[in-house]
């Protein structure tokens, strides 16, 4: 964990807590089986005390993007958008008006799981219209992607 050996157990399954400090934090997981090959898992997380934040649900293949709040919110905009994959995902990205404002790697071609992408920022958004897309990269290509239109107070 952040670069440091937290746990190590011989067996088929790997099952433990940790107490982790609220901010960013880098998991490595490693696996070797009986005949030497091994794996390597990477994952990147917040770790945060406070209200949980909001859920954008989706169905298998498809995104979505979700604003909180207001039908018409005031900037900054709280902007979830989810994917729900089958392939591994690879990265998710968030653009604002043709910008990329968020790019999240999920994973690589080497070290990833099936599973849910999102994205999950507050941005400043000036008052008027603005166009957002969001994308999800898989292993097996893409996008899979959502576009919405938002006016902001």
């Amino acid at each position: 964990m952040d670069g440091k050996l937290l746990f190590t157990q011989n067996g088929p399954t790997l099952n433990f807590g940790a107490a982790l400090l609220s901010g960013s934090h880098f998991l490595v997981t490693k696996a070797w089986d009986a005949t030497g090959l091994s794996f390597r898992s990477d994952r990147h997380f917040t770790v945060y005390d406070g209200t949980p934040g909001s859920t954008c649900p989706t169905a298998v293949g498809n995104a979505v993007i979700c604003v909180t709040g207001l039908v018409e919110p005031a900037s900054p905009v709280h902007i979830v958008a989810n994917a729900n994959v089958g392939p591994p995902p690879t990265s998710a990205q968030l653009y604002i008006d043709g910008n990329l404002v968020v790019n999240n790697y999920a994973c690589n071609a080497s070290s990833c799981e099936t599973g849910n992408t999102a994205v999950d920022p507050v941005q400043p958004l000036a008052a008027g219209p603005h166009y957002l897309v969001f994308k999800v990269w898989t292993i097996d290509g893409g996008p899979i992607e959502t576009s919405q239109k938002l006016t902001v107070q």
